[in-house]
């Protein structure tokens, strides 16, 4: 799911060049979309800023977006307990090369898979992959509790989403690359007039860019 909001204060915009929207009182509107991409919320004027798996370098076809990084998502893999790999405590990229991957469809879900694809190319294999629309939580655990010999490359974030529902039939197995991750990103409009926008990002951008998300998922019983 595409998380986004409105940043809204008690002033109208300083430079309105970015819609006409009317400001409030002083609050955060957090929303959920699950039927447009970011680029879009962001280009539609739809939110001030959406938070979506995204690196500037995949925004560098898009006019007027930029992204300020909020932090790195570890990846690790859903397999089926009768698939040898769920014997590992971890396992490496390398280990993909010869499984078809899952690769998740949605209008949340493009650029998460752009990542996990450039991961694969970038230790010298073109990742095999089946696709599998999916928008709900129970469809990720109607794919999980039919993946035969195909693995799930997922989020620690998603993995929360599924919780232990798929422990009867799979396993999640870390992947312990360091460069095994998604890059969380704050995107918005480059002539957005929302006054507090700019300090928003500034306390984004503040954090640190190494940050790693934890996930706290080690007693889980989807380890298991």
């Amino acid at each position: 799911m595409t998380a986004s909001c409105f940043l809204r204060t008690g002033k109208r915009p300083l430079t309105p060049t970015f819609g006409t929207r009317s400001y409030g009182a002083n609050f955060l509107e957090l929303k959920a979309s699950h039927h447009k991409t970011s680029i879009a919320m962001i280009e539609e004027g739809i939110a001030d800023i959406v938070f979506d798996f995204c690196e500037e370098k995949d925004l560098m076809d898009v006019d007027n977006v930029d992204c300020v990084p909020v932090c790195n998502i570890p990846l690790a893999i859903l397999v089926s307990k009768a698939n040898p790999l769920a014997n590992r405590e971890t396992v490496a990229i390398d280990d993909l090369r010869d499984y078809t991957l899952v690769k998740m469809e949605g209008a949340h879900m493009a650029h998460g898979w752009s990542c996990i694809e450039r991961m694969c190319k970038s230790h010298g294999f073109e990742p095999t992959y089946r696709r599998q629309y999916s928008m709900r939580q129970i469809d990720l655990l109607t794919i999980a509790a039919n993946l035969g010999s195909d693995i799930m490359v997922l989020g620690m974030n998603y993995i929360k989403r599924i919780g232990s529902g798929s422990a009867l039939f799979a396993k999640v197995v870390p992947i312990a690359d360091e460069d095994a991750y998604i890059p969380l990103s704050a995107l918005f409009h480059m002539n957005n007039g929302n006054p507090i926008l700019q300090e928003a990002l500034d306390l984004i951008a503040a954090t640190d860019e190494s940050h790693t998300y934890d996930c706290a998922l080690e007693d889980s019983t989807i380890f298991k």
